[in-house]
């Protein structure tokens, strides 16, 4: 999980809840197909309780491969990195 936030003060009932999670794309999985999961478990959360409104934003993508070769593209230029790049 990650953050779920809602409500203004201990004793109210919330009018919303926001949860936020950190889902990270195992090897062999598609961006896609892992949206998708979560699309079809809101949709059947909107069945089951109708008037529910209920949505995903779009997530925040990154990717990590490329920004640790562009780490490795910017310490080989850098000069306290020659010696350890040769």
């Amino acid at each position: 999980m990650g953050v779920i936030t809602g409500g203004t003060q201990v004793n109210f009932v919330p009018d919303q809840c926001a949860i936020e999670i950190d889902r990270r794309l195992l090897p062999g999985e598609r961006v896609e197909e892992v949206l998708a999961v979560y699309e079809t478990l809101l949709g059947e959360l909107r069945q089951q309780y109708p008037g529910l409104d209920v949505f995903m934003e779009a997530p925040m993508l990154t990717d990590e491969a490329w920004r640790r070769r562009k780490a490795r593209m910017w310490c080989r230029s850098h000069p306290a990195c020659w010696r350890n790049w040769g």
